[in-house]
């Protein structure tokens, strides 16, 4: 019983953490099964780094994360040049990363990621990952 109760006021508490190039914040968490989903959104900061941004599962508050998908959020002033800047987000399970992928990578049907230079800071995603 106290572990049932310690899933559940875990389940109910947001978290936000700061991790190198944006910021986690949870804002929902379910338990389906023996799986915890976390809902949130991922804040891009200005210094986006070539090959993906650390995403650990603890800063997910999770230990282990099975996936991760994505939605880009249009809400600022520089949604057009941002519609443009990124196509694809994904996450990278074995090096624990969210990555993005440009606009002229899908033209050329290639993977690049986005350079380092790209300013991410009007981006914002929202997340659901889903492990234990």
């Amino acid at each position: 019983m106290r572990k049932i109760l310690a899933l559940l006021v875990a389940g109910l508490m947001l978290v936000s953490a700061t991790a190198s190039a944006f910021t986690v914040t949870v804002d929902h968490r379910d338990i389906a099964g023996t799986k915890q989903i976390v809902y949130g959104t991922l804040a891009f900061d200005s210094s986006y780094a070539t090959g993906g941004e650390s995403c650990t599962a603890d800063s997910l508050g999770l230990s282990v994360v099975d996936w991760m998908n994505f939605t880009i959020i249009h809400e600022d002033a520089d949604k057009d040049t941002l519609a443009t800047a990124v196509t694809t987000l994904g996450w990278d399970h074995v090096n624990e990363t969210v990555w993005c992928i440009g606009l002229a990578s899908a033209i050329a049907n290639t993977i690049n990621f986005l350079p380092a230079t790209t300013d991410l800071s009007a981006l914002t995603v929202r997340f659901r990952a889903e492990g234990r």
